[in-house]
């Protein structure tokens, strides 16, 4: 039986968009929202300060509860308000106004919507303490060698089709964890046991499976999702 990781495991899953049974009943939890989930229950954190860029409400209790103090933003935080998540502050990420603050930036899915990622990994690895983490998930190709972008490619048809979806503007490959590693991380991959063809053919420093087999049937989660630990040093 699939369960959940939000202690209400009873509710069952439902379809969402294109994929069937993904989303829990309980928490709204997606594949990748569980990994995350499963990540902090396997290893114990507790943050000073904690950054959570684009807060999805999934998560923010989770996030709080590693921290000591927690901030949330988003280049855009009036959306948030008809989500009911408070105290959302502005924040762009390529403009970040912090220098050694946090010990923990936490953003999913947010890189392949910034036109200048590699500032924004800049930015994130300026505003972090010594020894402090981003972690951070993104969608990825797996299959690719090289991420896949093209400055052109404006439109939201055509960056759909490209990108698949209207408001990305990359697809990253098997180098998104390089160009974590130019800007000066410590790079530790997580990943579901059955992918390490694809985690072989990555640069990394380390690589941890977080989840085996049993894990990815019991908690419904992707084969492709990964986490990346980065690390200031």
């Amino acid at each position: 039986m699939s369960i959940c990781l939000c202690n209400n495991p009873n509710y069952g899953f439902r379809d969402y968009r294109t994929r069937t049974d993904v989303q829990c009943y309980s928490c709204n939890s997606l594949e990748r929202h569980r990994l995350i989930m499963l990540f902090f229950k396997n290893y114990k954190f507790n943050f000073n300060n904690t950054l959570h860029i684009a807060p999805e409400k999934v998560l923010i209790n989770l996030l709080k509860s590693n921290s000591q103090n927690y901030i949330c933003g988003d280049i855009n935080p009036e959306v948030y308000k008809k989500k009911n998540i408070k105290n959302v502050i502005k924040l762009d990420v390529t403009k970040l106004k912090y220098s050694n603050k946090f010990d923990l930036v936490f953003a999913s899915h947010i890189l392949e919507h910034i036109i200048d990622d590699k500032l924004a990994m800049s930015e994130i690895y300026k505003s972090l303490t010594t020894g402090g983490r981003f972690i951070t998930m993104i969608p990825q190709n797996l299959t690719l060698k090289s991420t896949y972008e093209d400055s052109r490619i404006i439109s939201k048809d055509e960056r759909t089709k490209h990108f698949g979806q209207f408001d990305h503007v990359r697809r990253y490959g098997l180098d998104f964890s390089e160009r974590l590693k130019e800007v000066g991380f410590y790079i530790k991959v997580y990943y579901i046991e059955g992918n390490e063809e694809n985690i072989n053919n990555m640069i990394y420093d380390e690589k941890i499976m977080i989840a085996t087999k049993i894990d990815k049937k019991k908690y419904v989660l992707q084969s492709n999702n990964i986490i990346y630990e980065c690390i200031k040093n």
